[in-house]
């Protein structure tokens, strides 16, 4: 059993063929999944969600980098919800409501 041939070097760099990003040769599956997880985190942990929108934003295409921008837009909401919600004191994260 021999070794596979190493790939011939054509002159460009090799990382050059593979796009500008991780993100960017992903799957149109995969993607989706990454936005509905940007969406879904940007409401509930806004910090994870905008910095997920944030490399959807600046890593991909134009079709699915609008999708970033509104996870953003959300998590930003999102949290100006949430310490609305803890400041009036809605939601008290230090209550026992066990009996």
């Amino acid at each position: 059993m021999s070794s596979p041939t190493p790939p011939t070097y054509n002159g460009s760099r090799p990382a050059a063929e593979y796009g500008s990003g991780r993100l960017a040769r992903l799957s149109s599956e995969s993607i989706q999944r990454v936005v509905v997880l940007g969406f879904i985190t940007a409401v509930a942990m806004p910090p994870v969600g905008f910095v997920l929108g944030l490399l959807l934003a600046l890593r991909l295409e134009k079709p699915y980098s609008r999708r970033g921008w509104w996870v953003i837009a959300v998590s930003i909401i999102a949290a100006i919800l949430w310490v609305v919600t803890l400041a009036t004191g809605i939601v008290n994260p230090n209550s026992n409501t066990s009996t």
